[in-house]
């Protein structure tokens, strides 16, 4: 690399006010890319008033171009205020991510964001970033959106990696040591690797249906990981007791992520989906010490199954609970409220399913939202068919994202109200100990079960649960899941 080069500084905004709740992985990928060919970089994985590092960092030397990372969620706020500060500055500035790759029409018409790169970028960063040092448009770099002479041009498909073995995060651009986490329920800790990419299945709601590119599911092998794994522990304060696998789908190859998983030899965590569990799944899933799997149910009614293209019924979810029961693992079902066409009986059939779920295995716990309605998905149009108000920019992006429920006459307050109970009752294993006393949770079943939270009944049995745990000396789920 030259030395009249810049540098050039990409950013991660943090969900958690303090501390680190993942590893910013695609970034990561990206970062090490652009070092490969030959660029200085610089990786900014900031909380929530920490801004002020990339800005200092700038005024005492100004990158070649700011790279953010976005998602559909409360950092997109923060993504916008940076960028448009960064443009006050004088900055070139990048977008890439899941929520870029959505709407780059959108987000280019803001006028805070110079370039979005779609999809993976480990191969489109590099090419970018000469386009823009040489101040060449970048006609033939596939997934780059840029204007050229005033017109908004957005060139065709993605230019994914196909071996990933060539490509690596580049772990030398965070400090590793301060995404140690204890495992829930354990005395031990736990580490991310981005164990796969891209899904084969077709959830109506998913992001992965943007475009066939993010279908094929790969992964990296298994003598790539023993090395990066070996280099991780002698770089750690502590031992990883946990291998959390991530990604969109662990198991979208089944047979070559158990090749994998039991090639590794470590204990893991990982998501999957329901069909796939039988008597051979939980048999691998205990030989191989898993310690949670969780699983997107989605729905407790059939009806809403099919409309999200789940391939699965109620009846194969119930199968699969009683089946994993039989190994004591930490089991998360995610759940959707609101979607698309959803009835006040969809969403009791789904409470009930939790109901039964609940009572037949005691590892088991559910994961809760309402339904978020993404754009270059099959059930967008659906969407705003049924009333939907497709945000108009970038500032109502940021805070309309999740007010699909509007359209079923819900707002934040209620869904907040029936959250909070969803929580209590489904929110922490059974394994743990009933925390709820019978009372308690007969009332707050009986709400849930008829979806109506207008009166505050919750702020007042909240604080007879608080002062009940205080007296009682418990907390909320407590469990252990230790050897």
């Amino acid at each position: 690399m030259s030395t009249n080069k810049p540098p050039i500084y990409l950013v991660a905004n943090e969900i958690w006010p303090k501390g680190h709740c993942y590893l910013p992985f695609g970034i990561m990928y990206v970062g090490k890319a652009l070092k490969t060919a030959g660029w200085e970089v610089k990786l900014f994985h900031i909380h929530a008033g920490e801004e002020n590092l990339l800005y200092d960092a700038i005024k005492t030397q100004p990158p070649l171009f700011v790279g953010i990372s976005t998602i559909i969620g409360p950092t997109l706020r923060r993504d916008i205020d940076i960028s448009r500060i960064l443009k006050k500055m004088g900055q070139t500035v990048v977008w890439g991510g899941v929520f870029a790759s959505m709407v780059p029409e959108l987000v280019m018409a803001d006028g805070s964001v110079d370039y979005v790169v779609k999809g993976e970028a480990e191969k489109s960063a590099p090419r970018l970033a000469e386009a823009i040092f040489e101040k060449a448009a970048p006609r033939d770099i596939p997934g780059v959106a840029y204007f050229e002479n005033g017109q908004l041009r957005v060139n065709s498909g993605c230019d994914y990696p196909e071996d990933l073995d060539k490509v690596q995060p580049g772990w030398e651009l965070i400090d590793p040591k301060k995404y140690l986490r204890k495992f829930e329920g354990r005395d031990d800790y736990f580490w991310q690797i981005f164990f796969s990419r891209g899904c084969p299945n077709a959830c109506a709601f998913c992001y992965n249906r943007m475009d066939d590119g993010r279908r094929v599911w790969r992964s990296h092998s298994l003598s790539y990981w023993k090395e990066q794994l070996a280099w991780l522990e002698k770089t750690l304060t502590e031992k990883i007791g946990v291998l959390a696998l991530a990604g969109d789908n662990a198991f979208g190859d089944v047979e070559k992520a158990w090749e994998l998983i039991e090639g590794l030899g470590r204990t893991w965590s990982a998501v999957a989906r329901l069909e796939l569990v039988n008597e051979e799944f939980v048999r691998r899933a205990r030989s191989t010490r898993a310690v949670y799997l969780g699983f997107g149910l989605e729905s407790g009614s059939d009806r809403m199954l099919k409309i999200y293209n789940k391939d699965l019924t109620s009846e194969t979810a119930m199968d699969a609970a009683e089946k994993l029961a039989a190994y004591k693992c930490l089991y998360d079902f995610g759940v959707i409220f609101f979607g698309p066409g959803e009835t006040i009986e969809d969403r009791r059939l789904t409470v009930e399913f939790m109901e039964k779920a609940r009572s037949r295995n005691p590892f088991l716990y559910f994961a809760f939202n309402s339904y978020w309605a993404f754009p270059q998905t099959p059930l967008w149009q659906k969407c705003l068919e049924l009333g939907f108000r497709e945000p108009a920019g970038l500032d109502e992006w940021a805070v309309r994202f999740n007010d699909f429920m509007e359209v079923h006459g819900w707002d934040r307050k209620l869904w907040a109200r029936a959250a909070s109970v969803l929580k209590l009752l489904y929110g922490f294993p059974a394994s743990g100990g009933e925390s709820i006393p019978a009372w308690a949770r007969k009332i707050l079943y009986r709400r849930l079960h008829n979806f109506q939270f207008n009166l505050p009944v919750e702020e007042a049995l909240r604080l007879v649960y608080r002062n009940y745990l205080r007296l009682a000396n418990r907390r909320a789920g407590s469990y252990s899941l230790g050897e």
